[in-house]
């Protein structure tokens, strides 16, 4: 899986994007939102209550803060519309922790201020796009500052069409385009496995991505990378790591948003996370190598995939970079990304005879560089296709076989229980989009513009399915416990699974596995094949003994049956 796209402080967030400005490069921070400190200041999460502020709302809204460290003071500067972290606030209010003023618990380290309704949705404009920056928060200790991070209230209007939502479960629901899992530890263990796993408990195993968004929204960047290559000749891993996450092979990518505001399904972000997919494995290209996994500053940098500062931080370099009498032409790019033709030869969209060269720069002129237009004359080296073709092989499947539509699921993960209908409907929305294949408004921290979808940024060459449809045959559900078991080093451990039918029975055999990191012994099971029936049945898992048994062994019970397979996770802990 690629790496994550780390951010920088607030302070220097805010100095680095002033100096590449200063710049003619015009690098920008491929999602320019409230940073992530290092440091034990700051927030786990924060949501508002309700999750979804309706426009037309005159009553109170909470501002919650789960804070890292209980003791700070939290404020929250109120500063609607915000053009930068620098903007003076039209007031301050220090969130509170003392079970008074609308703080449900005292002293359980979540703050909370509470604010009309008004304050956070009056102003919305179109360009807003349903999301508007209302703030910062700051976090302090005695003489030791974070912050600003910068809080976006989700609003919602008639504009926002409502949507049919399915309950599934106790824990899951479904509209159109979103699938609603309820975990209650996400937050405190932060395994995605857990939701992608309950997520095939309901739908079938050919989704070709899942995006997991989270609520409540913690201050992460988003990431995403592949579980498995679709594809040779691109460089990227081969093996599968999707068993760990409930899949039997259909799932191929992965991405994360852990926060609400940067999750657009028409924004340049989903794009560039979904071309991790295929985009940067090429370590045997040299010229392209030191760009992984993004690409070198170069021509291919002007696209959806941007390039890679120190540390694999990805960010966006706005400039068109075209040949012209053996030197380099430089053109600002006024627009959003699309996908360059190297990106597209990848992705498995444009054949290899219709790709053109790209031109990578030194690294050492990266500081420097101008783009207003001019003539680049200093040195610079040509990539043709066949480079990577002689260092990788010919992509399999080609352009013209490869898959061009893609079905992508989004899963919305919340902490204390099913989302209401406006929350649904508002995510709902974001992931539909998408499925556009026309331009459309997008909002990313401080960036307003034009967005291109999928469909517009591959130039119509690709598109998404974002629709979500759960299972309608009959099937099985699977329980085990204990869920976490105690015992001795050097001795068994045993587990019972439940297999129940879901509806008036389930005849087909269903068989178990086990999977478990490297080095840990398999499991057996009694019987190896069980049917539920109508009135269900158990299984005997057996854990064999093992001197090197600790704490934490993490273990994923899978049973399937034909396309059928359900998943969970088993923890031992050896004394």
């Amino acid at each position: 899986m690629s790496a994550q796209h780390p951010r920088p402080s607030a302070p220097a967030a805010a100095r680095r994007l002033s100096d590449v400005i200063l710049l003619a490069a015009v690098a920008v921070l491929l999602l320019p939102a409230a940073s992530t400190p290092q440091t034990a200041l700051g927030a786990k999460w924060f949501r508002f209550v309700p999750e979804v502020i309706r426009q037309d709302a005159t009553g109170p809204v909470r501002l919650e803060v789960a804070a890292k460290d209980v003791s700070s003071r939290v404020v929250f500067v109120y500063a609607p519309g915000a053009t930068s972290p620098s903007g003076r606030g039209i007031a301050t209010y220090d969130l509170r922790d003392d079970g008074d003023g609308g703080d449900t618990l005292a002293g359980d380290g979540i703050f909370t201020v509470t604010l009309q309704a008004s304050k956070l949705v009056g102003g919305l404009t179109e360009d807003d796009v349903f999301h508007r920056i209302v703030g910062f928060l700051y976090f302090y200790r005695g003489t030791e500052a974070a912050g600003p991070w910068q809080v976006q209230a989700p609003v919602i209007n008639n504009e926002i069409p409502p949507v049919t939502v399915r309950r599934l479960a106790s824990d899951v629901q479904a509209s159109r385009h979103v699938v609603n899992i309820v975990d209650p530890e996400f937050q405190a263990i932060g395994d995605n496995g857990r939701a992608y796993r309950r997520f095939y408990d309901f739908f079938d195993d050919d989704y070709f991505g899942i995006n997991v968004v989270t609520l409540p929204s913690r201050f992460e960047n988003r990431y995403g990378g592949p579980l498995q290559s679709d594809a040779t000749g691109t460089g990227s891993i081969t093996g599968g790591l999707n068993p760990m996450m409930g899949s039997g092979g259909g799932l191929f990518h992965v991405s994360a948003f852990p926060l609400l505001g940067y999750f657009d399904g028409a924004e340049t972000g989903v794009n560039h996370e979904l071309g991790h997919q295929w985009v940067n494995f090429l370590r045997a290209v040299p010229a392209l190598s030191t760009g992984a996994p993004h690409w070198p500053v170069s021509s291919l940098a002007g696209g959806v995939m941007g390039w890679s500062a120190s540390g694999g931080e990805g960010l966006d370099f706005r400039c068109l970079v075209t040949e012209e009498s053996g030197a380099l032409r430089m053109r600002p790019r006024t627009t959003q990304a699309e996908f360059t033709d190297f990106d597209l030869y990848l992705m498995g969209l444009l054949p290899a005879d219709q790709v053109g060269d790209a031109f990578v720069l030194p690294n050492s002129t990266t500081g420097g560089l101008a783009c207003n237009g001019g003539l680049y004359t200093g040195a610079f080296q040509r990539v043709r296709i066949q480079d990577v073709i002689a260092a990788v092989g010919e992509r399999v499947p080609a352009a013209g076989q490869a898959r061009t539509r893609f079905r992508i699921a989004t899963i919305v993960v919340s902490q204390d229980g099913l989302l209401d209908d406006d929350a649904m409907a508002y995510i709902d929305y974001f992931a539909a989009r998408m499925e556009l294949t026309e331009e459309t408004l997008i909002h990313s921290g401080y960036l307003k513009a034009t967005g291109k979808p999928f469909a517009v940024a591959t130039r119509g060459l690709g598109s998404i399915d974002a629709t979500v449809t759960p299972r309608t045959v009959r099937d099985f559900s699977m329980t085990v416990s204990p869920r976490q078991l105690s015992i001795i080093a050097n001795q068994p451990a045993r587990f019972t699974i439940h297999l129940a039918p879901t509806s008036d029975g389930f005849t087909s055999p269903v068989s178990f596995e086990c999977l478990a990191s490297v080095g840990m012994r398999a499991c057996t099971f009694d019987p190896p094949v069980a049917i539920p029936g109508t009135s269900g049945t158990d299984v005997v898992m057996t854990v064999p003994s093992n001197t090197t048994w600790q704490t934490g062994y993490k273990w994923v019970v899978r049973a399937s049956a034909g396309n059928l397979r359900h998943s969970t996770d088993v923890v031992l802990n050896a004394r």
